[in-house]
């Protein structure tokens, strides 16, 4: 199941980072993209290109015209499956360094869950090449130039799920603690030097109260009032 949405910036944390959303891999299994917006342009009124509109609108309708019936598997040509391999294994080896270094686990599962999704947005960029490609219908094989496109796709996600985890976590991954996950810190801060204070501490890492409070159930040292 494919889900598309949006979501603004500043509630990335509130909404993703959570214990339970950070540890157990629902965030990594999120394609993220994160346009740099720098100008706030004035309205100009201009309309998008006839000739994108009416192929966009041709694709559309295409898709759900697709009869899959009787279909084999889409498997990799030789050569798109040598430019997968390449790929999977440059993401094996920034494994290796995470885990030599940092141990970090949300950057290890996020480059595990990019070699997956890679394979399968090769298979939709290769159904929708076929759907441009009438006479290639029943060609069941992923391209190299599927694959090249789909890869350089993939190094995009790559940056932009390392910035949403940078933001989530406050924009500093490289301390002491990296590797460590938000709320571990929280909970581990709260039993060594303990929060008087829930609104303000809240306040000072930019969160809610709803958000820390869960965080410190368990833990041996109580909030005041409590």
């Amino acid at each position: 199941m494919n889900i598309l949405g949006d979501i603004q910036p500043g509630v990335l944390g509130a909404t993703f980072g959570s214990p339970q959303f950070m540890e157990n891999g629902l965030n990594q299994r999120f394609l993220f993209t994160l346009p740099q917006i720098e100008d706030f342009p004035d309205r100009e009124v201009e309309a998008m290109d006839a000739g994108i509109v009416a192929d966009w609108c041709s694709v559309v309708k295409q898709i759900y015209k697709m009869d899959l019936t009787g279909w084999e598997l889409i498997g990799f040509s030789p050569e798109s499956d040598a430019l997968y391999t390449e790929y999977f294994n440059q993401l094996q080896r920034k494994k290796t360094e995470v885990s030599k270094t940092t141990g970090d686990g949300y950057l290890l599962s996020v480059y595990s869950k990019l070699q997956i999704q890679a394979q399968r947005l090769a298979g939709i960029v290769h159904l929708m090449w076929l759907i441009n490609s009438p006479q290639s219908y029943n060609y069941r094989q992923v391209s190299a130039e599927d694959m090249e496109y789909t890869i350089r796709c993939m190094n995009y996600f790559e940056k932009s799920a390392i910035t949403v985890y940078e933001r989530i976590c406050g924009g500093d991954l490289g301390g002491p603690l990296k590797g460590t996950t938000q709320a571990e810190i929280i909970r581990d801060f709260h039993e060594k030097v303990g929060i008087t204070n829930l609104t303000k501490f809240a306040e000072g890492i930019s969160k809610t109260k709803g958000y820390i409070s869960p965080l410190l159930k368990g833990c041996k040292r109580k909030l005041p009032g409590k």
